[in-house]
């Protein structure tokens, strides 16, 4: 039904960073309520993570990208360590833009 009302925006965005990867399973948590702690930052395995249209939308569709929010923690608890990048899921955020008017 997805597939046969709506489109994807990463496949008709006009511009944009246009990564197919919004998972990955080198996220670890390594102490709870502090975040994901990325074994290997630049391993991204799939693409689970969507934003679809109605056929109404598709010509407003500017910009997809896919986001890496992240912030350091100078010193995590339990273990210490120290500049350690942490993410807020092991999922990263699909970023679109429509233009309305």
């Amino acid at each position: 039904t997805v597939e046969k009302d709506f489109i994807d925006s990463m496949d008709i965005a006009k511009k944009g960073l246009k990564l197919e990867h919004t998972y990955s399973p080198c996220f670890k948590v390594k102490q709870q309520g502090q975040g994901y702690i990325a074994e290997n930052e630049n391993e991204r395995v799939g693409r689970i993570d969507f934003c679809v249209v109605s056929e109404n939308l598709k010509k407003r569709v500017a910009l997809y990208q896919v986001g890496a929010v992240k912030w350091t923690l100078a010193q995590a608890e339990g273990t210490g360590a120290q500049n350690v990048n942490v993410y807020p899921s092991d999922h990263l955020p699909v970023i679109v833009d429509f233009c309305i008017g």
